[in-house]
């Protein structure tokens, strides 16, 4: 008897361990690109054979994208991602959402950074072409400087999608622009005018890499409105390549040289955490509605600054989603490329809205979205269907 009772609980005993290993499985598609050296050798491959346990995400995968990344002889198709950088929100989200999709989808991903490096970018590229990459993604270091790498692509006959900033002088079957990048830079500073309220103000703002389309592109619509608006002037503009850092020390110096600045208008809320490192340590974080309040503007609607527009520090950002960019650039490679369906160099622009305290908590902001839940984010479907119906 004592045997007998020994034996049920070492089965019960078994099977629940069998249960907890089973529950603590995870998709593996999202983590190496964070891991990259930024050189040759940061190259990795994932593919990922099952479908999220999640009931929509498990709906989505099977009517729009099941089987699709696999070839006749049921091999996958080989996808290339390169990424100027992986350090900002918006860039991470776009990333790790593209490449959840693909390898629902099937497909195998190899993925690189090339921080920011065109030599680096240049070697990912050859990587690719080693590979024998059926079709590659490139988020490019520099508009003019990636050219000759992805040159080298279209000589290799493989088809290639630029995201995020155009390049020159290359073939491409599309570009996925974040937004329309004037009229994003448009919005942001049209948004401090109408604060302004024809108020003679002060303006600083933190750019990105100036060498990139979306930087000087945004640059253009800030400049435009400022030309529009005689009461409005640029007192500081800092080129700060997207970092914090640079951004820090930009307001900072800012704010000693103008003590009257009135306003902030960031090309990105990847340079946030810095902008809002700067007017702490001047005592600069008057609320929105106080007295001394800097009025701030940014672009990206990242989860970063929409805690910021929650407190009352940051007054609004601009939503450009990198979910919605990662979803047209998946049904481009899935449902075209693949396919052999040629695409002509189309543009697909992001489209944008502001984000204020009146809305920052709506579900469907890619900013409420946790790319960690691997879950399907609500507007998917959505942008799928509107979107690339050629």
């Amino acid at each position: 008897m004592k045997k007998s009772l020994f034996a049920l609980i070492a089965v019960i005993l078994s099977l629940s361990l069998t249960l907890v290993a089973c529950g603590n499985s995870t998709l593996s598609s999202s983590s190496e690109a964070k891991k990259s050296t930024g050189n040759s050798s940061s190259l990795s491959s994932s593919s990922v054979a099952t479908v999220s346990a999640d009931d929509e995400m498990a709906e989505f995968v099977a009517k729009y994208l099941e089987g699709k990344g696999l070839k006749d002889d049921g091999t996958p198709y080989k996808v290339g991602l390169c990424f100027a950088d992986l350090i900002t929100e918006y860039v991470i989200n776009l990333s790790e959402y593209l490449k959840l999709m693909l390898t629902q989808a099937g497909c195998e991903i190899v993925t690189a950074q090339s921080e920011m490096d065109v030599r680096v970018e240049d070697a990912a590229i050859d990587d690719f072409i080693s590979n024998k990459c059926d079709v590659v993604v490139i988020h490019a270091v520099d508009s003019a400087g990636s050219s000759a790498a992805i040159k080298r692509l279209n000589d290799a006959n493989i088809p290639v999608i630029c995201i995020i900033r155009t390049v020159e002088n290359v073939e491409y079957e599309m570009y996925v622009s974040t937004s329309d990048n004037v009229q994003t830079g448009r919005k942001a500073m049209q948004y401090l005018a109408d604060a302004a309220d024809g108020k003679e103000v002060e303006i600083a703002t933190v750019q990105g890499y100036m060498g990139a389309s979306d930087a000087y592109l945004r640059e253009e619509g800030y400049v435009g409105v400022i030309g529009e608006n005689a009461n409005m002037k640029y007192v500081s503009e800092n080129p700060c390549e997207w970092d914090q850092q640079s951004a820090e020390a930009a307001i900072s110096d800012a704010l000693v040289a103008h003590p009257n600045l009135w306003g902030i208008a960031s090309h990105s809320d990847g340079m946030a955490p810095g902008v809002y490192s700067a007017l702490r340590q001047a005592n600069k974080t008057a609320k929105v509605g106080e007295e001394g309040h800097i009025f701030w503007a940014s672009i990206d609607g990242a989860p970063y600054a929409l805690n910021l527009i929650r407190e009352s520090v940051m007054d609004c950002t601009i939503e450009q989603s990198p979910l919605t960019a990662s979803t047209i650039t998946a049904k481009a490679i899935l449902d075209y490329i693949l396919k052999g369906i040629p695409m002509g160099g189309i543009a697909a622009d992001v489209p944008t809205s502001i984000i204020t305290s009146e809305n920052v908590d709506e579900p469907g902001l890619w900013g409420n979205y946790s790319i960690e839940s691997k879950s399907l984010w609500s507007r998917t479907e959505e942008i799928w269907n509107s979107s690339l119906n050629l």
